[in-house]
């Protein structure tokens, strides 16, 4: 198994609840920790982000938004992200392993087709939360 110090995830510009939540479910802290994850750092939108109360040895860099995320993405080992396609686009360019998490919430779901399309190519590996 791969170690993946560093992992930035990406809700984008609206709520993505699914995916926090699952962020800071004790099941994601265990996968986290299982790839060695020291540094997660998360882009949380126009919501709050509540912390997990599990001790873990993750350190957490939490903020809703940034004029650019592009260093973070460089600076990661691994990206995880909603599927928009600008941040897919920005992740693939950068060459950075990328698990995309459809939101599955949004009217007119453009994100399944756009990660179904991208992992039949072999980009990148999406799922729902």
């Amino acid at each position: 198994m791969r170690d993946f110090p560093n992992i930035f995830v990406t809700v984008g510009t609206t709520q993505f609840s699914g995916l926090i939540n699952a962020l800071n479910s004790d099941e994601m802290t265990s996968a986290l920790e299982h790839v060695r994850c020291k540094k997660l750092i998360i882009q949380c939108g126009n919501q709050d982000m509540p912390l997990n109360e599990q001790t873990t040895s993750i350190h957490r860099v939490i903020y809703n938004y940034r004029p650019s995320i592009e260093e973070d993405i460089r600076m990661a080992d691994l990206v995880i992200s909603h599927a928009g396609a600008g941040t897919c686009i920005d992740v693939l360019r950068q060459r950075k392993p990328l698990i995309v998490v459809v939101n599955d919430t949004l009217m007119h779901n453009h994100q399944i087709e756009l990660a179904e399309q991208l992992g039949a190519e072999g980009t990148l590996v999406h799922c729902i939360p």
